[in-house]
């Protein structure tokens, strides 16, 4: 199946403003699931210079620069891709990833170290991922499939960014990129890596 996308920002300033270096995360990763068949992407006002650099996770980001103060800066990318993956559930539960005390081997234990840091957690959060454990029955699978049905009423705030997980759970409400967020840090609280 393709999939063409959109995507377009626009910011308005008073007065000229000087850009700092910008990054852009919008470029599609290719893997075993999508294979990105276009890409564009056009940035105003005229770029000093840029260049592309893949971050330590394996997505491609372009860094720009700019020379002179403008009152807009305006982002627009196309991209398509062809999505491979059928079945979104095609892969294999190993024993240690049925258990909830999930026990990462080396190099990944490494590697996930700064996705399974739970020190900026707050306390309310690590609270909630308790019990959930225990209904899960240490079943790591369940736990997922439980905490993704918990009862968080969906709003939309389209300004700003994300609310830190404790206001969405204790508010009860919260946008899509606020639930990702609180099921990242629930994940981190028990040992799960969770990354956006």
């Amino acid at each position: 199946m393709k999939i063409s996308v959109t995507h377009s920002t626009k910011y308005r300033y008073e007065f000229p403003v000087c850009f700092e270096p910008h990054v852009f995360r919008l470029l599609p990763r290719m893997s075993g699931a999508q294979r990105l068949l276009s890409f564009e992407i056009q940035i105003a006002p005229t770029r000093a210079g840029s260049t592309e650099c893949l971050h330590q996770d394996g997505n491609l980001s372009l860094n720009a620069w700019f020379a002179a103060p403008s009152i807009n800066l305006s982002v627009a990318s196309r991209f398509t891709v062809d999505l491979l993956r059928v079945n979104p559930f095609d892969y294999v539960l190993t024993g240690e990833s049925l258990s909830l005390t999930l026990e990462y081997r080396q190099p990944l234990s490494t590697a996930l170290a700064p996705y399974r840091n739970d020190a900026q957690v707050a306390e309310s959060v690590k609270h909630f991922a308790q019990p959930a454990p225990l209904g899960a029955r240490g079943e790591g699978l369940r736990f997922l499939t439980a905490l993704s049905w918990q009862t968080i009423r969906h709003v939309t705030h389209p300004d700003g960014s994300p609310w830190p997980s404790d206001r969405t759970l204790n508010s009860g409400e919260g946008s899509c990129r606020d639930l990702a967020v609180l099921f990242c840090d629930v994940c981190r609280a028990t040992g799960i890596a969770g990354r956006i």
